[in-house]
């Protein structure tokens, strides 16, 4: 069961589980520190596995349990019904392990074979630009090359990570960050882009300083992900908010823009790969940003969330403050 779960988040569905079900619970969330570990394994979960994982020692783990659950229960162990659950179990897992490494290696080995050829053609446009080249359509060549293939190396760039994210394969190192000063860092490095689009960018945020739990790097290009798709997206000469708040355990940081195009999608599918809200596909981009920023948003424990009313376009960040984990975990141990 994933911590961060719309809703209802997995510590609330554990302790509402536990009331009446002795069924095995594996938390699995990247929070990672020995006090949400304290706190998973203190409301009732049975064991508790930090992303990225070995779908092998989770397979291991997941049949560990449903032994014990089985002796527990009073039940044979080698019941038909019982083995078929191991094995029904097992058997997804491998398979959806087969498919998520088949689709990893495909795409590892496409990027890497477009690479090569690529590599020469931007350094060989490079060349073509340092010549003193007078005829005006010869230039005009050379500067839709060197555009392209930017994009296209940015596309790569992006694919490659995209997957990474999607399958957990990512090294994170989780911590205390300055929500605050990192949305500052963030926004500070966008404010010419948000000039040139003509908006007005708006960021309020509490005076006190507030911690969230991630991995820094990743954080700051969920941000990033995010503002750059405002300034592709939102309608010049309009204002974005950008708001930090706390919620009593939890951090929410929401981007409010206004759309330059209609939008006839959800939320959920502008946050699928390849999708962009402009459905003639006439401005650049991969339709990768944001299904980028939600993977590495939920590795870390965290969600992402596109809400979509006519024109206004709203996403928000939210994730488990770092005081209220260390309070709760704290709590369990107390007893109270």
């Amino acid at each position: 069961m994933d911590v961060m779960m719309p809703v209802m988040d997995g510590i609330e569905a554990v302790r509402k589980l536990r009331e009446d079900s002795i069924i095995p619970v594996i938390m699995l969330t990247a929070k990672s520190e020995d006090v949400d570990k304290v706190l998973g394994l203190g409301i009732g979960a049975d064991d508790y596995v930090t992303k990225p994982f070995n779908p092998i020692e989770l397979i291991a783990r997941a049949k560990s349990q449903i032994r014990r659950y089985v002796r527990f229960g009073g039940q044979p162990e080698k019941s038909d019904d019982k083995v078929l659950a191991i094995n029904g179990l097992e058997n997804a897992v491998n398979g959806r392990m087969k498919s998520e490494r088949f689709k990893t290696e495909l795409i590892t080995n496409v990027s890497h074979d477009i690479k090569t050829p690529l590599t020469s053609i931007i350094n060989y446009t490079d060349l073509l630009k340092k010549e003193n080249i007078e005829t005006e359509p010869v230039k005009g060549y050379i500067e839709v090359l060197d555009r392209q293939s930017e994009r296209l190396k940015k596309l790569i760039t992006d694919l490659l990570e995209a997957s990474k994210a999607s399958s957990g394969n990512i090294k994170l190192d989780i911590a205390e960050v300055d929500a605050g000063l990192m949305l500052e860092q963030v926004y500070g490095e966008y404010q010419n882009k948000f000039e040139k689009a003509g908006l007005t960018g708006i960021v309020t945020k509490p005076s006190e300083t507030v911690f969230i739990k991630a991995d820094a790097n990743h954080l700051f290009r969920v941000f990033d992900n995010i503002l750059g798709n405002v300034v592709k997206y939102a309608q010049p000469g309009t204002r974005v908010y950008i708001d930090l708040t706390q919620n009593d355990e939890t951090i929410t940081i929401s981007f409010k823009n206004i759309s330059k195009e209609k939008l006839n999608i959800t939320g959920e599918e502008l946050m699928e790969r390849f999708v962009r809200g402009d459905r003639s596909r006439n401005t650049e981009g991969s339709g990768l940003g944001l299904s980028i920023a939600k993977s590495l948003a939920n590795l870390m424990g965290g969600k992402l969330e596109i809400v979509i009313d006519g024109d206004l376009f709203k996403v928000e960040v939210s994730s488990c403050s770092a005081t209220a984990s260390n309070e709760e975990a704290a709590a369990v141990l107390s007893g109270t």
